[in-house]
């Protein structure tokens, strides 16, 4: 949905400083060691599987 309210400038601000952000983590991604990396992955997993643990005792 486009804002008609003279909004667009900010989103489109935002959406650049989000795709400047992804682009600096997607840098600094590939400068890790292949070890590195998959510690952060299994981090990540473990951060889903306790959200998904949780949303199941609810």
């Amino acid at each position: 949905m486009c804002p008609s309210n003279g909004e667009k400038g900010a989103s489109s601000k935002a959406t650049r400083e989000l795709d400047e952000a992804r682009a600096r983590r997607l840098r600094e991604d590939r400068e890790l060691t292949m070890s590195e990396r998959l510690a952060k992955l299994h981090a990540l997993c473990l951060q889903i599987t306790s959200v998904v643990g949780a949303a199941r005792k609810r």
